[in-house]
């Protein structure tokens, strides 16, 4: 098949092991605040400060929307291949939208690396392959977003979706449009808010 996988089944396998472990640890030195997402975010507000005008929710609902899309991510690494990288480029043009610059990516891949060193580090399972996976797809997701973002095409595709769904939102309920929601959601890599991939 011409459909080839971007990442290695050991890559894979290292993804989803090290996400597990992050997942089992409730916060940093036994503090329930210092939660993976809060830690996060402190970090990458530090590296770039530009970032936190782009969340205009609660920084604690945001977080919940961090873990679920990086469990997404991990879950669907597999799936990263050359024929459903599309996906990916539509994420990037629509984060263009959001005013996301490309400079944010990097401070995002920086910080998620720096955070989830601190997270395993606790239970000393935090190594070079480790490291290694999750550059490799970090780079690769960020670099093919990227790239999206300077499509003029692309972009104003995503302008013209966003601007549909935004007047759906208000001119129907939530019952009325759940089934679209849902659909939207399926169809878009379930990364339907808007800081889907700077989290």
């Amino acid at each position: 098949s011409n459909d080839k996988s971007f990442l290695s089944i050991e890559q894979m396998a290292t993804i989803e092991s090290s996400w597990h472990r992050v997942c089992s640890i409730r916060g940093l030195n036994g503090n329930c605040l210092d939660t993976f997402d809060q830690v996060f975010y402190h970090k990458l507000f530090e590296l770039e400060p530009r970032t936190r005008a782009l969340f205009e929710v609660d920084i604690f609902e945001q977080g919940v929307k961090l873990m679920k899309v990086l469990a997404y991510l991990t879950t669907t690494a597999r799936k990263l291949t050359s024929n459903n990288i599309e996906e990916v480029k539509k994420l990037g043009a629509r984060h263009k939208v959001y005013g996301v610059e490309p400079s944010f990516f990097e401070a995002f891949k920086e910080a998620l690396l720096w955070t989830l060193e601190r997270f395993l580090t606790i239970q000393d399972s935090w190594n070079e392959e480790i490291r290694q996976s999750w550059t490799f797809v970090l780079d690769l997701l960020c670099s093919t977003m990227i790239k999206a973002a300077k499509s003029n095409s692309l972009v104003r595709q995503q302008k013209k979706k966003l601007k549909l769904l935004e007047q759906q939102t208000q001119s129907t309920t939530e019952n009325d449009n759940q089934n679209n929601d849902d659909e939207e959601a399926a169809n878009d890599g379930k990364s339907n808010h808007k800081s889907c991939v700077l989290m």
